[in-house]
């Protein structure tokens, strides 16, 4: 929260480990914001990625429950409207 930004070592870093201890496998977390930097360097290095979804499901039910909600409001104006048209909608 106070902090700031500081550019690391990139590709070296990972080029040094990989130099000690050979071939590595990694797997790079997004968390949040991704610059496009921190995107090119994952390719460079061959990390898979993984997106963290805390809230998927909350967010998932939320949306169903709005869709539900806009379904039968839709229908609800279809069946109010529907003699209005003469039973053609």
């Amino acid at each position: 929260m106070f902090g700031k930004w500081k550019a690391g070592p990139g590709r070296a870093f990972f080029d040094a480990i990989s130099k000690v201890v050979g071939k590595i496998y990694l797997i790079a977390e997004d968390l949040g914001v991704i610059t496009e930097d921190v995107v090119q360097l994952k390719k460079s290095i061959g990390a898979h990625g993984m997106a963290v979804l805390q809230f998927a499901a909350l967010t998932i039910l939320i949306c169903h429950i709005i869709m539900s909600k806009i379904k039968l409001y839709i229908l609800g104006l279809m069946i109010m409207i529907r003699p209005l048209a003469g039973g053609k909608i």
